[in-house]
């Protein structure tokens, strides 16, 4: 259950292609809808053609349809122009995200070496998204890095990303990391 109203209302799970008979990671939340703003599944297809190292492949990404063929999303928006705070609302998007791989969560290491290594994957990944692609991934947390069986680690979500070639008010509007990170 979510802690705030304000929000993605992210959900994930392991979800099961029965034809290949292969587990994936589904990702489905609600990605602000500001035109011009690359979704999550985008910023993953520019990672790899970056060759980003310790990167999740991506199966499938987009916007959720209605029956009609148009996206889901929002309304709130229409109705009250600004927060209580005072800044602009922007609409959300119903977006699904499906990753290739299904890892654990990093704290379920098994030796300091093996955490040690998994670590120095994330750093190694974040390192090149930056260098290669201008993008910092800014939520940097162990909710974001998953042990694949391999060893290997990978950082994950990268939907609060900043992508440091775009317009510095349109990051600051439309990505928020997690609490738990901008708390420290």
């Amino acid at each position: 259950m979510p802690q705030s109203l304000c929000g993605r209302s992210t959900r994930t799970g392991v979800v099961c292609n029965l034809e290949a008979t292969k587990k994936s990671f589904l990702k489905d939340t609600w990605r602000v809808a500001i035109d011009g703003f690359e979704t999550e599944g985008a910023i993953y297809h520019l990672l790899h053609r970056r060759a980003v190292p310790h990167i999740a492949g991506v199966e499938r990404s987009g916007d959720v349809q209605t029956a009609q063929g148009t996206q889901t999303q929002t309304r709130t928006q229409e109705y009250k122009s600004r927060s209580s705070s005072g800044d602009h609302m922007h609409g959300h998007v119903h977006y699904r995200l499906i990753l290739d791989v299904v890892g654990e969560e990093i704290t379920q290491f098994q030796s300091t070496c093996t955490f040690v290594k998994a670590v120095i994957d994330v750093l190694e990944a974040h390192r090149a998204a930056y260098i290669r692609c201008h993008i910092l991934h800014r939520d940097v947390s162990v909710n974001n890095m998953l042990l694949l069986p391999s060893g290997e680690a990978i950082l994950i979500d990268w939907d609060t990303s900043w992508n440091l070639k775009k317009d510095v008010k349109q990051r600051r509007e439309a990505r928020t990391a997690s609490l738990s990170h901008q708390l420290g």
